[in-house]
């Protein structure tokens, strides 16, 4: 019978989240190579290896500790600004987003409100100052606080 107590739960959740954050460390670099880019998206697949080397140490090690499983939610949701960065002025830059959400969906398979508030408040200030300093960034076209599109009437 399989061992469903928190800690093997948390256990699983690391190991999951480390695959999910090396997986998108993988799809930036092949972003990187296919498209050709230049212009620091080298630059961001390297900070995104070095993003996964500390999270490689907490599930090697076996951690599920509160500092290993915010350190793994941290960075489940750093990935997607950093291919966010690489998709800057492309047309399926806005489409990127979308993995924000799923990222910050599967970090609660930690079991941890903490790690989980911390993740999301991470994004919230990501879109909200990356958006109003650098908005090619993280939305195609001008820096607004709403940068949803509205319909004329």
């Amino acid at each position: 019978m399989k061992d469903l107590s928190l800690e093997a739960i948390r256990l699983a959740g690391t190991r999951i989240l480390l695959l999910m954050n090396c997986a998108l460390a993988a799809a930036l670099g092949a972003t990187w190579l296919w498209l050709g880019r230049d212009g620091g998206v080298g630059y961001a697949f390297g900070v995104a290896v070095a993003l996964c080397l500390y999270p490689t140490t907490i599930v090697a090690g076996g951690r599920t500790d509160a500092e290993a499983r915010l350190a793994l939610s941290v960075t489940s949701v750093a990935m997607p600004s950093l291919l966010l960065f690489a998709a800057r002025d492309m047309a399926w830059q806005t489409d990127v987003h979308m993995i924000f959400f799923a990222a910050l969906a599967m970090t609660a398979i930690l079991c941890d409100w903490k790690a989980l508030v911390a993740a999301a408040a991470l994004v919230a200030v990501h879109h909200l100052v990356i958006g109003m300093l650098l908005p090619a960034w993280v939305f195609d076209g001008e820096s607004e606080l709403l940068p949803v599109p509205r319909t004329p009437r």
